[in-house]
């Protein structure tokens, strides 16, 4: 069952809550993004979407891991210049590449989001944000 602070903005999750609740796969992407960064911070955007954990690289953020009943969902917000190196990327998948370009274009770039269920999955994940760290510079 799942976790209702996930969904109480009064109740702020820990990330043993996630490892509890999500599913085996949590822990593992869990571990993918701390190669990239162990900056992380929990954010309550609506009582719909509850909380998510968001990683930080240089003080921007890289990903959120949006924990489920019993599954666990990478997402992460891509710009122009990310979507530029993912099309030229040899290592992601041509689907993926057509899924990120049929996305809805924000103005601060579009959200590209799955649910993380497989070794493949969290390969994406971290394809993904190797792309998109690159960009990440240290602000002084």
């Amino acid at each position: 069952m799942f976790d209702d602070s996930f969904k109480n903005k009064n109740m702020v999750p820990d990330t043993s809550s996630i490892l509890k609740y999500c599913g085996p796969w949590a822990e593992k992407l869990l571990e993918c993004v701390k190669k990239y960064s162990n900056d992380l911070e929990w954010k309550f955007y609506s009582k719909k979407m509850g909380w998510s954990l968001k990683h930080l690289l240089s003080g921007q953020t890289l990903c959120f891991i949006q924990p489920h009943d019993g599954d666990i969902e990478f997402v992460i917000n891509l710009n122009k210049k990310d979507e530029e190196n993912i099309k030229e990327s040899a290592q992601i998948k041509a689907q993926v590449k057509r899924e990120i370009e049929n996305l809805r274009q924000y103005q601060e770039g579009k959200s590209y989001r799955f649910l993380v269920g497989s070794s493949a999955d969290l390969e994406l994940a971290q394809q993904l944000m190797k792309i998109k760290s690159r960009h990440l510079v240290k602000k002084n």
